[in-house]
């Protein structure tokens, strides 16, 4: 039988089943729905209705890489960029110029090894163009409804609390931590609400909020009172106490 022979090791009668054919290699890549499948149930993305987002657990982890690797040197970043990927720093280096890879993406890249198991670095690279399309996530807990330009409608005749949050914002994780605490202090009626500071300048100037967290004290659609910075469970009880 000659090479150019059609007929060789197939079915004259038409192509091959399913069970005959081979069975991927074991470390194919995902496809992109299996992938996103994977990135919602590693805490990565979360989706709602309307929207998909990255999670505060996610950005949590991205900001301790952020923390050691968003300024590193170009060799810090050569090598780390290389073990990724198993390549000698050299190499690296020359692939970082020429696909324009970023400080902040190797943070992505790293913080989603940490979170997805068994990753091959093709679907780490699939993964960080579905992150940074996902957009920056919000730092206003999913406990909390988060309030954007309808702020003041919000707001308006009602008794709340509003916690000010920005990403990367150590006491702002320390007092969401403590927020189910805090909630469970308050009086009846009085309602809790979030919003991502840096991306609302107008809020933050109307209500002269320039620390991260701050909690305003709202009372009948008024600000009555507030807390900037982080303070615990017992100094909310205060507020509580002083202001409904």
């Amino acid at each position: 039988m000659s090479v150019g022979d059609s007929t060789a090791g197939s079915d004259r009668n038409g192509p091959p089943s399913d069970d005959d054919r081979p069975d991927p290699p074991a470390d194919a890549p995902r496809d992109e729905e299996a992938l996103f499948d994977a990135l919602l149930e590693a805490d990565v993305l979360v989706e709602d209705d309307a929207s998909v987002g990255v999670t505060t657990e996610f950005e949590d982890t991205r900001d301790i890489y952020r923390a050691t690797y968003g300024d590193a040197s170009d060799e810090e970043f050569h090598a780390t960029l290389g073990e990724l990927f198993g390549m000698d720093p050299e190499t690296a280096a020359e692939q970082a110029a020429e696909l324009d890879i970023t400080r902040e993406e190797l943070c992505t890249l790293l913080s989603l090894r940490s979170h997805l198991d068994g990753a091959t670095a093709t679907e780490l690279q699939q993964a960080v163009g579905m992150v940074h399309a996902a957009g920056p996530s919000s730092p206003v807990p999913a406990a909390l409804h988060e309030l954007g330009d309808d702020a003041d409608a919000w707001l308006a005749g009602r008794d709340a609390v509003v916690v000010v949050m920005k990403r990367g914002c150590d006491p702002c994780r320390a007092l969401r931590d403590d927020l189910a605490d805090i909630v469970d202090l308050a009086p009846d009626g009085v309602a809790f609400a979030g919003i991502d500071g840096p991306e609302h300048h107008e809020f933050l100037r109307a209500h002269e909020v320039d620390t991260a967290p701050t909690s305003l004290f709202v009372r009948d659609g008024e600000v009555v009172g507030r807390l900037a910075g982080y303070y615990g469970p017992d100094r909310f009880a205060e507020a509580f106490a002083e202001h409904y």
